[in-house]
């Protein structure tokens, strides 16, 4: 890229980099670490003309409940999604991270609320998004150590 003059980087993170995931920190801290790396790395190819967009999806339909690992030795979680749960399609994500990159923009969510409204909460107003986080996000952790899929 830096031999082209220039290029773009499209990386896809989560909103688990940008807030804290009750029941899923090992994953909340992979996120949060390559929001920090994408973040630099925007900064130092700058001068090299190099653009770097971090999609963070939200809640996504997919396959991952089926084949989720759980705390007991060799098994799955096997759940599947239901159409009732508020998660925004594979190819919509697709379509607005396609969209985000075209138009370079640094940093985009892509997730229905109140994941939506959380990431705004954390980013203009943290100190008041982490004193709502501590308590509500005590239901959450509950659900997920009962096993129950559907965090809303």
């Amino acid at each position: 890229m830096i031999k082209q003059g220039g290029g773009h980087i499209m990386c896809t993170s989560s909103v688990a980099g940008k807030l804290g995931a009750p029941g899923s920190a090992s994953y909340t801290a992979a996120k949060h670490g390559i929001q920090g790396f994408f973040d630099t790395l925007r900064i130092e190819c700058a001068p090299d003309n190099i653009s770097v967009t971090m999609a963070c999806p939200g809640p996504v339909f997919s396959e991952a409940l089926v084949h989720a690992f759980t705390s007991e030795p060799n098994k799955k979680l096997n759940v599947e999604m239901k159409k009732s749960w508020n998660r925004m399609t594979a190819e919509r994500c697709a379509y607005l991270m396609r969209v985000a990159a075209a138009n370079k923009l640094h940093e985009v969510w892509l997730t229905p609320n109140p994941e939506l409204f959380y990431c705004y909460l954390f980013q203009y107003v943290p100190y008041f998004a982490k004193k709502i986080a501590v308590r509500l996000g005590q239901g959450r952790a509950n659900k997920v150590k009962a096993g129950i899929a559907d965090l809303h």
